[in-house]
């Protein structure tokens, strides 16, 4: 009974800790905010700024720093750019055509796996479908 009352301790005082140190404004500087809504309201996210941020050369960053920010942005975009659509992005299968990936498919013939030539088949669209089903579930508050 004693170590899971200690156990239960402990996550409560991470839980606790966690909530203290990544408070918004000890994450994000107060003046970030504004900056980027300016700079994008004025058409100046450019290769400059972008390539500041990716050489961690960006100022106003303290925790993260820029450059760790540049690449928790980069991972979500990629992230959403090329994950499975049943799961929100990449939507219509624009980042698999993108790069040529087939997506999923149930199978592939052995002329499939001989042939030297570009993959051409259509991504299997189930998934998409699947996730189109889900949308509409949750929108309509059926649950079916």
């Amino acid at each position: 009974m004693w170590p899971i009352i200690l156990c239960s301790i402990g996550a409560a005082a991470i839980i606790l800790e966690r909530f203290w140190t990544l408070q918004e404004k000890r994450v994000v500087p107060p003046e970030l905010t504004p900056k980027v809504r300016q700079l994008i309201e004025a058409n100046q996210i450019n290769d400059k700024v972008i390539a500041a941020l990716e050489q961690g050369k960006a100022s106003g960053f303290s925790l993260p720093t820029a450059q760790e920010f540049f690449n928790v942005v980069r991972t979500h975009t990629m992230e959403g750019m090329f994950a499975d659509p049943l799961y929100g992005g990449n939507r219509d299968f624009s980042g698999w055509r993108l790069v040529g990936f087939p997506g999923a498919q149930g199978n592939f013939t052995p002329v499939d796996l001989q042939n030297k030539q570009i993959f051409t088949r259509a991504p299997m669209t189930g998934l998409q479908a699947q996730a189109g089903l889900q949308a509409q579930v949750k929108t309509s508050g059926r649950t079916e």
